[in-house]
Protein backbone atom coordinates (compact mmCIF):
# COMPACT_ATOMS: atom_id res chain seq x y z
CA UNK A 1 0.00 0.00 0.00
CA UNK A 2 1.51 3.66 -0.91
CA UNK A 3 1.67 6.27 1.89
CA UNK A 4 -0.65 9.25 1.32
CA UNK A 5 1.41 12.49 0.50
CA UNK A 6 0.79 13.07 4.41
CA UNK A 7 2.24 9.71 5.07
CA UNK A 8 5.39 10.01 3.18
CA UNK A 9 5.93 14.09 5.32
CA UNK A 10 5.21 12.96 8.40
CA UNK A 11 8.43 9.77 7.92
CA UNK A 12 10.29 12.31 6.18
CA UNK A 13 9.67 14.95 9.07
CA UNK A 14 10.35 11.48 11.51
CA UNK A 15 13.87 10.82 10.20
CA UNK A 16 15.09 13.97 9.72
CA UNK A 17 14.13 14.95 13.38
CA UNK A 18 15.97 11.24 14.54
CA UNK A 19 18.96 12.70 12.35
CA UNK A 20 19.17 15.93 14.40
CA UNK A 21 18.80 14.29 17.50
CA UNK A 22 21.56 12.17 16.69
CA UNK A 23 23.80 14.51 15.88
CA UNK A 24 22.97 16.63 19.06
CA UNK A 25 23.28 13.56 21.90
CA UNK A 26 25.79 12.71 23.95
CA UNK A 27 27.07 9.33 21.76
CA UNK A 28 24.21 9.50 19.92
CA UNK A 29 25.88 9.82 16.30
CA UNK A 30 28.46 7.01 17.55
CA UNK A 31 27.66 3.04 17.01
CA UNK A 32 27.74 1.36 20.66
CA UNK A 33 26.69 -2.10 21.84
CA UNK A 34 23.43 -1.64 22.90
CA UNK A 35 23.42 -4.42 25.60
CA UNK A 36 19.39 -4.77 25.59
CA UNK A 37 19.32 -5.37 22.23
CA UNK A 38 22.85 -7.58 22.08
CA UNK A 39 24.18 -5.59 19.22
CA UNK A 40 26.11 -2.27 17.95
CA UNK A 41 23.92 0.54 16.86
CA UNK A 42 23.44 4.14 17.11
CA UNK A 43 21.01 5.83 18.99
CA UNK A 44 17.88 6.48 16.48
CA UNK A 45 18.05 2.83 15.58
CA UNK A 46 17.88 1.18 19.36
CA UNK A 47 14.37 -0.68 19.22
CA UNK A 48 14.11 0.21 23.03
CA UNK A 49 13.97 3.91 22.15
CA UNK A 50 17.00 6.39 22.94
CA UNK A 51 16.63 6.60 26.41
CA UNK A 52 17.20 2.91 26.88
CA UNK A 53 20.31 3.30 24.41
CA UNK A 54 21.71 5.82 26.51
CA UNK A 55 21.24 4.19 29.57
CA UNK A 56 22.48 0.74 28.28
CA UNK A 57 24.83 1.23 25.92
CA UNK A 58 28.28 0.72 26.13
CA UNK A 59 31.76 0.66 24.39
CA UNK A 60 33.04 -2.95 25.32
CA UNK A 61 30.03 -5.73 27.19
CA UNK A 62 31.17 -8.87 28.84
CA UNK A 63 28.34 -11.46 29.32
CA UNK A 64 27.46 -10.36 32.96
CA UNK A 65 26.90 -7.21 31.87
CA UNK A 66 24.26 -8.32 29.34
CA UNK A 67 22.52 -10.25 31.83
CA UNK A 68 22.37 -7.74 34.36
CA UNK A 69 21.08 -5.00 31.79
CA UNK A 70 18.30 -7.19 30.94
CA UNK A 71 17.43 -7.95 34.67
CA UNK A 72 17.63 -4.21 35.86
CA UNK A 73 15.02 -3.33 32.63
CA UNK A 74 12.98 -6.49 33.13
CA UNK A 75 13.59 -7.59 29.85
CA UNK A 76 14.99 -11.34 30.00
CA UNK A 77 16.80 -13.68 27.68
CA UNK A 78 13.99 -16.20 27.36
CA UNK A 79 11.81 -14.30 24.87
CA UNK A 80 8.69 -13.86 27.05
CA UNK A 81 6.26 -16.53 26.11
CA UNK A 82 8.39 -18.52 23.46
CA UNK A 83 6.00 -17.10 20.30
CA UNK A 84 4.32 -19.98 19.16
CA UNK A 85 0.48 -20.01 18.97
CA UNK A 86 0.44 -20.93 22.93
CA UNK A 87 0.54 -24.52 22.79
CA UNK A 88 -3.17 -24.91 21.93
CA UNK A 89 -1.91 -28.09 20.07
CA UNK A 90 -4.65 -27.50 16.77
Amino acid sequence: MELSTWGRVQNLVQTDFDLWVESKCSDGGKEKYCRLCEKREKRGTCGYGGSMWDKYTVNDVSDSEKAAAAEESGITGDGGDGGGDGGGGE
